[in-house]
């Protein structure tokens, strides 16, 4: 293989990455990325009360995965040039978008009630207050 040919098979996959995503392309990875963001809300609220070191480790962990999913998105956004989302998972606790929803659903999980509508985090405005309530 001549030396020209190699470079153009290895430059290739990056070539393609470059061009402009779609809009269905971006929505789904923006959409993918903000329900992160909610897994990684309930998670925080998941550990409030719990004094488990190894059940801490697993939400941390948890928390991590899940960054790592929506950094994987962000960045595949990016390389699309889409518009990026208004994202702020990597605040802990009350200074994420869906905090408040989070912690109503967690009051309903220690009630017995996890099937409650404030659990449904498709439905997630990131609107709520917990201390209205």
């Amino acid at each position: 293989m001549k030396p020209i040919t190699a470079l153009i098979l290895a430059a290739l996959p990056f070539t393609a990455i470059a061009q402009t995503g779609t809009k269905a392309q971006c929505d789904r990875l923006a959409k993918s990325a903000d329900l992160q963001e909610r897994y990684i809300a309930m998670e925080h609220v998941s550990g409030m009360g719990d004094d488990s070191a190894p059940r801490e480790t697993n939400r941390r962990l948890r928390i991590q995965n899940a960054l790592t999913a929506q950094q994987s998105n962000l960045f595949m956004m990016a390389q699309l040039k889409c518009p990026m989302p208004d994202l702020v998972s990597s605040s802990t606790g009350p200074d994420s978008k869906y905090y408040g929803e989070a912690v109503l659903c967690g009051i309903e999980r220690q009630r017995g009630n996890a099937s409650a509508e404030a659990c449904k985090i498709q439905n997630w405005t990131g609107k709520a207050d917990p201390s209205a309530k």
